[in-house]
């Protein structure tokens, strides 16, 4: 990814500021100054790097800065692509499981119904998930 990358704008209005400072606080970062209602300035000593996170949405150039902080957060954590980059963001408060199923499949995707069973079978089969031995 270069400096130069630009998301794309449902990923923009997908991430909000705070699910972007909870990725950082979980990712080593350090927040350095805090201006309530405008940005956050956000600092990874590791890799001499810093970030301006801002907060008004309502603001001409919120998209821009948005963009320039996930550009170097993306720079700085070596992720490649901003789903992938998004993935991580939301999973930095939440569990996520992602499951693969070993069938041939057009378009690579199956019914929902179908993946929840599948889940079920998974969860249930000898306790493996469930912690139990």
């Amino acid at each position: 990814m270069n400096a130069a990358h630009d998301f794309p704008a449902l990923i923009l209005q997908d991430l909000s500021p705070a699910a972007v400072e909870d990725y950082l606080m979980v990712s080593g970062w350090r927040r350095t100054e805090h201006r309530e209602g405008l940005f956050s300035i956000w600092e990874s000593d590791e890799a001499d790097a810093s970030v301006m996170l801002p907060y008004n949405t309502a603001y001409r150039d919120y998209s821009a800065r948005l963009n320039d902080a996930l550009t170097t957060i993306a720079e700085v954590c070596r992720i490649d692509s901003g789903e992938a980059l998004t993935l991580e963001i939301a999973a930095a408060r939440n569990d996520i499981l992602l499951l693969r199923l070993d069938q041939p499949v057009p378009d690579g995707s199956i019914p929902l119904h179908e993946a929840a069973h599948r889940a079920g079978e998974l969860t249930a089969s000898d306790g493996a998930l469930s912690g139990e031995a």
